[in-house]
């Protein structure tokens, strides 16, 4: 799923992807994650006007995804930072299709994805180090928690909430299409004969991951 990095050499970054290292450089250090050595790196990357000018857009940067991105940078450089968006994606389309699909088996869920990678936009979305991929795999999540609870595994609905929960910190327009995917699929529950009590319980666990 990230076989346009290996394409183009290198995992793609843009003007944004600065930005988001500089807020994960930020948060690490009001966290106290980092040393002093690193503190003075950072700090020294900035000139006064430059500082000037990010605090500006720093205030519209997911500083979680910018900690996801500026640790995985730092320990396995931007290759690390694609690689946990690929499998991440990789991850939640096989539970999507272990639930949907119960007699497919392994060989087939894996060539799925497979057809995924060759003909959808996905590889260049895990290869792009913006958040922006994760707002497809929070709603993939989203979905599944919605329709397939009941065949999930206890690890796995909790992956899947971590999904819809990173895609919601991550990037705060996710919030809003994540609460509405889970209030018009407790409706359409209902409206299949789910249950009032299961689609109650499955529309609040997307909700108290989106908010």
């Amino acid at each position: 799923l990230m076989w346009t990095a290996f394409v183009d050499h290198r995992p793609s970054v843009f003007y944004d992807s600065e930005s988001y290292h500089l807020q994960g450089g930020r948060f690490a250090q009001a966290l106290h994650l980092i040393g002093p050595a690193e503190v003075a790196r950072l700090n020294a990357e900035e000139t006064p006007e430059q500082r000037a000018v990010n605090d500006t857009l720093l205030g519209a940067r997911s500083p979680f995804y910018g900690l996801f991105f500026y640790g995985s940078e730092r320990i396995g450089t931007l290759w690390l930072t694609a690689l946990l968006q690929g499998l991440a994606a990789a991850w939640t389309l096989f539970v999507l299709f272990k639930a949907a699909a119960t007699r497919a088996g392994p060989l087939a869920r894996g060539a799925a994805i497979a057809v995924l990678a060759a003909v959808s936009s996905l590889p260049f979305f895990t290869s792009f180090v913006l958040p922006d991929v994760f707002a497809g795999i929070g709603l993939l999540a989203a979905v599944t928690l919605l329709v397939h609870a009941d065949r999930l595994v206890r690890s796995e609905r909790i992956g899947l909430w971590a999904m819809v929960f990173s895609a919601c910190a991550f990037h705060q327009s996710n919030v809003l299409t994540l609460a509405a995917v889970a209030f018009a699929g407790g409706l359409l529950l209902l409206g299949a004969r789910a249950g009032r009590a299961a689609s109650r319980r499955r529309e609040g666990l997307v909700l108290s991951a989106a908010v």
